[in-house]
């Protein structure tokens, strides 16, 4: 699971739309759907369920999008006005990400 698969994820998730997603992360829109189809392989389990021209979220996608990645996206890179930035990584198992996913 990559960072900025969690952003576009939770893009999608306040937009309700992969379009209006891809836009407010500067990505093309097959990208995006590359990458969160990428993410669910990675984990196992089904985020969204794409309907036409809409999106919405499943169990595991509410789980992982509306709690948790909101919490990674709370740790990313920012400046303290020196011009370097600061990071804090966490590194959770696929296991527990799985266990997360399946204990909503």
């Amino acid at each position: 699971m990559e960072f900025h698969q969690l952003r576009y994820g939770c893009a999608i998730a306040e937009t309700g739309n992969f379009s209006r997603a891809a836009e407010r992360c500067q990505i093309a829109r097959r990208s995006l759907s590359q990458q969160v189809l990428k993410l669910e392989e990675d984990l196992g389990a089904k985020l969204l369920d794409r309907l036409g021209g809409s999106v919405r979220l499943t169990e595991a996608g509410r789980a992982l999008f509306l709690t948790p990645a909101r919490f990674s996206l709370a740790l990313a890179p920012s400046s303290n006005g020196d011009g370097h930035f600061r990071w804090l990584v966490l590194k959770l198992s696929r296991s527990f990400m799985r266990t997360l996913l399946c204990s909503s």
